[in-house]
């Protein structure tokens, strides 16, 4: 449920949410704003602190992990089948010794 009101009360029930224990996560989806806006309320009011080098890097570090993950439980969709063997690949074709090319095939 969004929260509607002026700006002032949306800030003030931003930080009671946060000083209840609401996680910041949790306060963004409540209030239909991003996790930034929330932090920004938070940290002009000094309820938080400026993130240190160590937790931006380990922030960054956990999302190129998610992302990493995402692309690699997406279903594969590959390039070209081999002429001589039917294998599927996107780069090569894995017969030992293939000497045709491979033929390309359009994205499902």
């Amino acid at each position: 449920m969004l929260f509607e009101g002026t700006k002032p009360a949306r800030h003030e029930a931003m930080r009671t949410a946060f000083e209840l224990g609401d996680s910041i996560d949790t306060i963004a989806d409540e209030f239909g704003v991003t996790t930034q806006a929330v932090r920004n309320v938070l940290r002009r009011a000094k309820l938080i602190e400026k993130a240190t080098p160590e937790e931006i890097s380990e922030a960054r570090r956990s999302a190129w992990l998610y992302k990493k993950e995402a692309w690699l439980s997406k279903p594969r969709v590959h390039r070209y089948t081999c002429s001589r063997c039917g294998a599927n690949s996107d780069h090569g074709c894995p017969c030992p010794g293939a000497d045709r090319p491979l033929t390309s095939r359009a994205y499902a």
